[in-house]
């Protein structure tokens, strides 16, 4: 015969619903009728995505603000190597470069800057996840794994390399006009 321990409470009880109406009013009614507190999973979950939800919003939104400070890196940095090769590039075109050559080199230059940002942002993002990934998998059991690439992350490169580009264009394009005479005869 069993032993019944009169001093033991039930502290936890997982419910199957017959129907979806009961899972959608059973936990309300328990909830407000008696001292218990009812949890539906799928209501839960819903509820801590819409608050996860507002943080991925702000991480967009910072990421937005990283792409938009690179690009005016990248177009500062080509800009200011414009400025400080100015008489550099004359001489190219002294020496039989034509104006679509120097536009192309700064144009590559500005395409390098960009795969090389992309690359090495991508490489870091991993290695910080992987690092965090093993820290949380030791401290609290949840796999995370920087190992795995995104479609997406691919799309986010291309596009940066896209904004680098645009960036250098407007440089490029000074270049291509520059005067060549004039230039050259600044001291």
């Amino acid at each position: 015969m069993a032993e019944v321990v009169e001093d033991r409470e039930i502290t936890a009880m997982l419910v199957r619903y017959a129907s979806p109406v009961a899972a959608a009013s059973l936990p309300m009614q328990i909830n407000s009728q008696s001292n218990l507190q009812a949890a539906a999973p799928a209501f839960e979950l819903a509820r801590v995505l819409q608050v996860v939800g507002l943080g991925l919003d702000g991480l967009r939104a910072f990421a937005l603000i990283l792409i938009l400070s690179a690009a005016f890196s990248v177009f500062g940095a080509m800009y200011g190597a414009l400025q400080t090769r100015r008489g550099e590039l004359a001489m190219m075109r002294c020496l039989g470069g034509t104006r679509t050559e120097l536009m192309t080199s700064l144009m590559i230059e500005g395409l390098l800057l960009g795969l090389a940002g992309a690359v090495l942002g991508l490489l870091i993002g991993h290695a910080t996840v992987e690092v965090v990934g093993s820290a949380l998998i030791e401290s609290r059991g949840i796999a995370v794994t920087g190992a795995v690439l995104l479609f997406e992350e691919l799309l986010l490169a291309g596009g940066l390399v896209l904004v680098a580009l645009l960036a250098a264009a407007v440089p490029a394009w000074q270049a291509y006009r520059t005067d060549v005479s004039r230039t050259l005869s600044r001291p």
